[in-house]
């Protein structure tokens, strides 16, 4: 991965959207998982970090036009 300053490439982000999606759909159809009061809640988390990345990644582009 990158430096803690920049934001992960594209690709960086897509594989770990899509592995931590693959953890998350492998936890929530196990026992456990389906006996979780989270379970409807929990398949947000990847989609929310890969709207967060896109947000930074907006306002960075903005902020280099700004500046």
């Amino acid at each position: 991965m990158n430096t803690s300053t920049e934001i992960p490439s594209e690709q960086e982000q897509q594989d770990f959207y899509k592995k931590l999606r693959a953890k998350l759909e492998s936890f929530l159809t196990s026992k456990s998982g389906k006996k979780s009061k989270f379970t409807q809640y929990l398949m947000f988390v990847p989609d929310l970090f890969h709207l967060l990345i896109k947000l930074l990644q907006i306002l960075k582009s903005i902020r280099k036009v700004v500046l």
